[in-house]
C-alpha cells in the first residue's frame, strides 16, 4: 500500500488545525489504521499486525502464502510371542552300584572301585577275522558278513570289498580301530566290538582290633 497518498490530506489537516508534531503523528497513525481496517478482512488480522512487531510487508507475504503442512510420523511396534522349545532328555544307562568281576565294560566308571581292563575298547575288532581259516559260516570268520567263501575258507579282504571298501588299506586306516561301537550296535559288519572286563579291588580288611571275651563276660 502506498501511504504517500495520505500525505496531502494530512498536511492540509495539519496546516488548518496548527497541530504540533505529536498531534500530527497521532493523526497519521489514526488515518493509517482506518485505511488498514478497510482492506483487512477482520479485526483479528489488524490486531496481529499492530501487536506482532513484524514488518508489514512480511506480514502480507505470510498471509498470501499457503498454510503450513504438518507431517505426522506414526511408529508401529510389533511384539512377537516367544517360542517355547521342549527338549526330551536322552535316556541314560544307570551306573552299577558295585563292581562285578569279569563283567563287560568300556570304561572304569562301569566298574566302581575297580578297573576296566582291555585295549582299544569300544572299536570294531578287525583281528577277529583270520584269512584262509577253514569255515562253514561267517561265525567262524569272526562274524564278518560275507567272509566265508564258497571254498570253505575265510576271505576277509573280499568280504570288505562287498561292503564298499575297494582298497583294503582304507579298511585299515578308516575302519579298523577307528569305528566306534557298542555291544548293541551293528556298525562293525558283524565283527565283535572290543570290550573290557571288570577287575574289582579285593575287599578291604578291617583294621579295628579284635577283642576276645572270656565266658561270663570276663
Amino acid at each position: 500500500m502506498n501511504y504517500l497518498l495520505l500525505l496531502p490530506f494530512l498536511l492540509l489537516s495539519a496546516s488548518s488545525s496548527s497541530l504540533d508534531d505529536d498531534g500530527l503523528l497521532q493523526l497519521l497513525e489514526v488515518e493509517i489504521t482506518r485505511t488498514l481496517r478497510s482492506e483487512l478482512t477482520s479485526d483479528d488480522e489488524l490486531q496481529n499486525l499492530e501487536a506482532s512487531g513484524e514488518d508489514p510487508d512480511a506480514y502480507f507475504k505470510k498471509s498470501d502464502s499457503p498454510p503450513d503442512t504438518t507431517t505426522t510420523t506414526t511408529t508401529t511396534t510389533t511384539t512377537v510371542a516367544p517360542t517355547t522349545t521342549t527338549t526330551t532328555p536322552k535316556p541314560t544307562t544307570p551306573r552299577p552300584l558295585q563292581c562285578v568281576n569279569n563283567r563287560e565294560c568300556f570304561k572304569d566308571s562301569e566298574c566302581p572301585a575297580g578297573k576296566c581292563l582291555g585295549s582299544e575298547l569300544g572299536v570294531c575288532d578287525c583281528n577277529a577275522c583270520v584269512t584262509n581259516r577253514k569255515c562253514t559260516s561267517d561265525v567262524e570268520c569272526g562274524g564278518l558278513w560275507n567272509s566265508c567263501d564258497s571254498t570253505g575258507y575265510c576271505d576277509c579282504v573280499k568280504a570288505f570289498h562287498s561292503h564298499g571298501f575297494h582298497l583294503f588299506i582304507k579298511v585299515l586306516l578308516t575302519f579298523c580301530h577307528q569305528t566306534q561301537c557298542s555291544t548293541t550296535s551293528d556298525n562293525c559288519y558283524g565283527l565283535p566290538c572290543r570290550v573290557g572286563k571288570c577287575k574289582c579291588a579285593p575287599a578291604s580288611r578291617s583294621s579295628l582290633p579284635v577283642h576276645y571275651f572270656k565266658p561270663g563276660g570276663k
